[in-house]
């Protein structure tokens, strides 16, 4: 629920817009906040409780498609919690402490 940790060990979904897709590989700049953002706004795979990943993936597309219009090259790029937070801290220019606290959307 609002505020629990998700655990390094699972895996976080983004939507990612045509935008963002170059030669069907998903860029960095889909994982940039936008102007006034504070979080990047991601899905706990984990959190679906479905039977297997394409089940989530399946119940993420369904949920997308009810409140956007996805373009026809979007994709969803799955990530390891653990993976991320990592990256971000020894790759980041500025060492970047990510949190791994899930606020869920309520309109799900």
């Amino acid at each position: 629920m609002k505020g629990d940790t998700i655990p390094d060990q699972h895996h976080v979904a983004r939507l990612c817009d045509n935008k963002h897709i170059d030669g069907g590989f998903i860029q960095a700049t889909a994982f940039m906040l936008r102007s006034g953002e504070e979080s990047l706004s991601v899905n706990w795979l984990e959190f679906l409780n479905c039977s297997c990943r394409e089940s989530e993936i399946d119940e993420l597309r369904n949920t997308y498609s009810r409140k956007l219009k996805l373009g026809a090259k979007a994709k969803i790029a799955v990530l390891t919690v653990g993976e991320v937070r990592e990256k971000a801290l020894t790759e980041s220019p500025d060492r970047q402490i990510l949190k791994s606290s899930m606020i869920p959307n309520t309109e799900q």
